[in-house]
């Protein structure tokens, strides 16, 4: 009786290991010396919108605030247009 209470402690431990493996930093160096540490799973990054698929400079908008774009915050400074993808994704 004790033996899938036992399966499912392994397989909750498991999953926690995982999990805690995704969440490991990344750190990625840019030319301009600034370092930018992300999490592999964002907390709270809002998804882009469908329309967006397709595009592929994100700042040529979102930098100078371009036909109302939101402007990108000052927490992402030093920030690519390759970077805004790994957190922001498409629906």
């Amino acid at each position: 009786m004790k033996r899938p209470f036992l399966l499912l402690d392994i397989a909750f431990v498991i999953g926690i290991i995982l999990i805690l493996a995704a969440c490991k930093s990344n750190t990625t160096t840019t030319s301009s010396t600034t370092t930018i540490t992300t999490s592999t799973l964002p907390v709270n990054a809002p998804p882009q919108p469908a329309s967006h698929a397709g595009y592929s400079s994100c700042l040529s908008c979102h930098q100078t605030g371009r036909a109302g774009a939101p402007m990108v915050p000052s927490n992402h400074a030093g920030f690519t247009d390759d970077k805004c993808s790994s957190c922001h994704s498409l629906p």
